[in-house]
């Protein structure tokens, strides 16, 4: 049996001068016995990452804000995305706190 999870960013989606970054959980399983197997896999919403002008900020599904680092930690792909979405503005954005003004 094999059982796996991870946090996966998804494709983002610019509207105005706020670019979103959904985060799912992926799940899967695998169940092998001599000829048979079952596989099954889910995907479920987790979070989202607004970046907009005022930096970087993430929400779970229920509005709340949320450990942005540990967000970027958990979830495949996010950090280079965020990155993206906030160097694609002509404003700098401080890659340790992920708020307007860098360094």
């Amino acid at each position: 049996m094999l059982n796996r999870r991870a946090l996966a960013a998804g494709e983002p989606l610019c509207v105005g001068e706020i670019t979103l970054i959904p985060v799912a959980e992926v799940c899967s399983s695998s169940f092998v016995q001599d000829d048979v197997g079952t596989f099954v896999g889910t995907k479920r919403a987790e979070a989202v990452v607004a970046v907009g002008p005022w930096g970087a900020i993430a929400l779970d599904v229920h509005g709340r804000e949320r450990p942005l680092g540990d967000l970027l930690e958990e979830a495949l792909g996010l950090e280079e995305l965020v990155l993206e979405a906030s160097s694609s503005r002509r404003e700098r954005i401080d890659t340790a706190s992920y708020k307007r003004g860098g360094a």
